[in-house]
């Protein structure tokens, strides 16, 4: 049975220190909802509670519509793989494979089956008899996914998965670890510090910040429609540039209102002929764009411009964004104003 969770005003205390705080969320069955934050964030305690790793000081968890968290994790129905892969190093890997099957005492028959099924999905088959040290890191991360999928438990818990791997075969094991959850129809709850995971990745993204939910969204949502300060600069590579108004109004005929900081993405800026007098203080190249670092009074702001763009010898240069490209945040609270259009 496919299934998925739902979690309710969850808390979890170290001392004095707040790892999660308040905390409730909907996973969907059968998505792929991604934990992102920065370390320290509360995401892998988060999960951890969810596992049944660690129990929450408050809060509900339903599985299946089902309490569990006073169950322990071998009571819960979902399967975990970790970042360090946690094989076996005196076990082959067929054996590391089997071993959850092997304590639970599945017949020797169904295991042969499942194995040979399992195997077969992670391109395992020539690799059955070697040992976790004869591997390298994707074959390895391979085989923790597959101690995963044998178990044909309908949740599956991932933390921080890929972060060993260099950043080709992290981009591989990303979509051998979509394709695996869409073709399986798992209800999975994957780590990450890493914001390109996410947003390829993920079906719904939650942002943590402090042990608290900042977002949850789509990855497109998120880039569009940032809720705060924090989610716009967290999602976006560059990140998104945020201005006071107050430094805006010093430098361009426009005039935003007071209070509010102006958020645009590198991308949406360009030179213009009117707009915001700046100073290019770095230029970098990309090949086809070129990164242009300027100044602003005291702020900096980021332009991804074409690198075919002609710029001024002096580098004094005005910006310009279009008005439906901005986003207009409260600058006390950071939180995200409804109406994003200045006249």
């Amino acid at each position: 049975m496919h299934t998925g969770i739902t979690i309710e005003n969850l808390s979890k205390n170290f001392g004095d220190t707040a790892a999660i705080s308040d905390v409730s969320l909907v996973v969907p069955q059968s998505s792929f909802t991604v934990l992102l934050g920065p370390s320290g964030c509360g995401k892998s305690t988060l999960l951890r509670l969810i596992s049944g790793l660690e129990t929450p000081c408050a809060g509900r968890i339903w599985i299946d519509g089902k309490h569990v968290e006073n169950l322990p994790a071998n009571a819960r129905n979902l399967s975990m793989v970790f970042q360090s892969y946690a094989l076996f190093p005196h076990l082959n890997v067929a054996e590391n494979i089997l071993f959850g099957l092997q304590v639970r005492k599945v017949p020797k028959a169904e295991q042969a089956a499942r194995l040979q099924k399992t195997a077969g999905m992670m391109g395992l088959e020539k690799l059955l008899s070697r040992r976790p040290s004869q591997l390298s890191g994707g074959q390895q991360q391979r085989v923790a996914l597959a101690r995963a999928v044998i178990a044909e438990r309908p949740i599956c818990l991932m933390d921080e998965p890929l972060s060993n791997l260099d950043a080709k075969l992290r981009a591989e094991m990303r979509r051998e670890i979509r394709d695996l959850q869409k073709n399986l129809g798992l209800t999975m709850v994957y780590v990450t510090h890493d914001q390109v995971e996410a947003i390829t990745m993920a079906d719904q993204v939650v942002l943590l910040n402090n042990g608290a939910v900042e977002q949850v969204a789509t990855p497109g949502q998120m880039y569009d429609q940032p809720a705060t300060t924090f989610a716009a600069r967290f999602i976006g590579t560059p990140a998104m540039n945020l201005i006071k108004a107050d430094t805006l109004n010093a430098h361009s005929q426009t005039i935003w209102p007071e209070g509010v900081i102006i958020g645009v993405r590198p991308e949406d800026v360009s030179v213009g002929i009117t707009g915001v007098s700046a100073r290019v203080t770095a230029v970098e190249y990309l090949g086809a764009d070129r990164l242009l670092t300027c100044q602003i009074g005291p702020e900096a702001l980021i332009a991804r411009i074409s690198a075919r763009d002609q710029l001024p010898g002096d580098g004094q240069i005005l910006l310009k964004w279009p008005a439906t490209s901005q986003h207009l945040f409260d600058a006390n609270s950071g939180q995200r104003f409804n109406n994003n259009q200045t006249n």
